[in-house]
This record gives structure tokens, sequence and C-alpha cells, in this order.
């Protein structure tokens, strides 16, 4: 069968999302205390997101070149760096117009929940189980994983259903358009790289401004006169990041190519082969779409 990948890849989805349901039950009692619960959820974000997916490798016979564990060279600093921007101001004008529109995109993730209040301001341990090891995992599993397995049947159809993939994981149908978005540049940084250090990067350091600047930012667009300059400069920084990225990525992709035929070798940043209609087409998807949705609407 042709893209065996578009359809394994939506079943490694539904167990990582089948998983993330089941440890909603568990009782939090049992992570332990004090310090002891930010290493129960890191162990717990191990066993849901990168275990299934390491043996999901191992089944499926993926390679480190397949997976894009390579070091990126220093032509990837300037791409990497307009890409983390370009995620913090576009994921924060989304969020400006869920908040006008009145709706919260604030992440409550499933792990967040299970931390008890009174250790919520242990900085180091929140930055390990909540930026470190989640960019770690979550890049292994949906920009190494997903994006290879799509890549067969062209780069924007690898990077958008890699990006849904990454969306539905979350369980959060307001914050949907962020994680939507966020998946797309990290997807295009890992392609356009061909290192998935480079995204876990522009993830690591996202997650960083969700966890302890975020909340300075909506506390500014929360007062009116303060919105439009809020508003527009995000608009002007983002557009400038925006701009920078698509012109480095374009630099990036051509030296590639270069390469490539120095060493008489093909380069295609992914073959059409189906593309975007028959990846959705796949009956995996539309049930892993599906589960999302029913399950979302019964976790809120």
């Amino acid at each position: 069968m042709k893209n065996k990948g578009a359809v394994s890849s939506p079943i490694l989805a539904l167990v990582v999302m089948g998983l993330t349901v089941i440890i909603r039950y568990i009782d939090v009692s049992v992570l332990g205390e004090g310090d002891t619960v930010f290493l129960s959820l890191a162990v717990l974000q191990l066993v849901i997101l990168f275990f299934p997916a390491l043996l999901y490798v191992r089944i499926r016979g993926l390679s480190v070149s397949d997976l894009r564990l390579r070091i990126p060279t220093g032509g990837s600093v300037l791409f990497t760096v307009s890409a983390l921007f370009t995620v913090i101001f576009g994921s924060m004008l989304i969020s400006f117009g869920l908040y006008f529109m009145g709706i919260s995109a604030a992440d409550a993730s499933v792990y967040s929940e299970m931390v008890p209040d009174a250790l919520a301001s242990r900085a180091v341990f929140i930055t390990i189980a909540f930026a470190l090891i989640p960019a770690v995992t979550e890049e292994f599993l949906c920009r190494s994983v997903f994006l290879s397995e799509y890549q067969s049947m062209g780069m924007g159809t690898a990077v958008f259903f890699s990006a849904l993939l990454f969306s539905f994981l979350h369980f959060n149908i307001h914050a949907f358009p962020v994680y939507f978005f966020s998946g797309l540049i990290l997807g295009f940084t890992a392609f356009v790289t061909r290192s998935v250090f480079c995204s876990a990067a522009v993830h690591l350091i996202h997650n960083l401004y969700i966890l302890f600047f975020e909340e300075y930012v909506s506390a500014i667009i929360s007062i009116p006169q303060n919105a439009v300059f809020a508003v527009f400069t995000s608009a002007v920084l983002f557009l400038l990041s925006l701009f920078l990225m698509l012109g480095q990525g374009e630099r990036l992709l051509h030296r590639h190519g270069s390469l490539a035929l120095d060493r008489e070798e093909p380069f295609i940043p992914g073959k059409r082969s189906g593309g975007f209609l028959s990846a959705a087409a796949n009956p995996a998807f539309p049930i892993c779409a599906a589960a999302y949705l029913v399950l979302v609407f019964l976790i809120d």
C-alpha cells in the first residue's frame, strides 16, 4: 500500500490521545508529594508521547535521517530565530483575536492540572515539566515521526497534517488556532533546517514565553487604551519576522538543492504521491479527527 505513513500516523495519534484521556482519571495523590510530582509528570509525558513514538519508529523502520535527528548547520540560526519570533507574535495575534471574540485560549493541559497550587511557584521544575519535556517529546512525535511519514506526499501536505495531529493532541478546542498555527511554523522549521533540534528550540522558548510572560501580555491587552497599540505592534513584528523567515527559508531550500545537485542526488522537498486529498481521505485520519472532536467536548 502506498503512503503507509499517512494511514499509520493518525493511528499513532489516536493511541497517544487515548493514553492522554486515561491519565485524566489518575488519582493525583499517586504522583507523590513535593518535587516528586514534577518527576512523575515528566515520566508520564515520556510514557504517553515518547515511548509510543519510539515503538512506532522501530516498527516502521524509520532512520535517523528520516527523523531529522541531525545537528543543524550554522546557516540555520537566522532562520530559526525568525521562526521563533514568527511563532510568538503570530500566536499573540491569534490570542488577541480570540480574546476580542470573548474566547479564552489559555492552555490548561492535562499535566498542569495535576500540579497542586502550592507547587505552582517552582520555576525550575515548572520549566522542565511544562517547557523542556513537552518540547522534546512533542517534537519527536510530531516533527520527527508525523512530518517524516507525510513527507512523500509533498512538503505542504506534510507540514499541514503534522500540524493538525499536533493540535489534536492538546485537547483544547478554544486554543486550536494557536496550536495549529504553531504546528505549521514548527513543521516548516523542521523541514527547512532538516533538523528537529531547531524546531525543538523554537518550541521550548515559545513554551517559556507562555509559562512566564503571556499573562503580562494578556494584562496589557485587557486595558482598552493599550489594545490598539499592542495589536499594531504585534502585527508589525509578526510581518517582519514572517518576511525574514520566508526569505531565509527560500535561501536554505535553494542551498540544500544545490548541495544535492553537486552530489548528483535529486533534492525534492516532498514528492507528490496523492497529496493533500489522499492524506485526508485515508480512513484513519477522519476517524482521528472525529475522535478529537468527541473527546474534546466530553473533556470540557
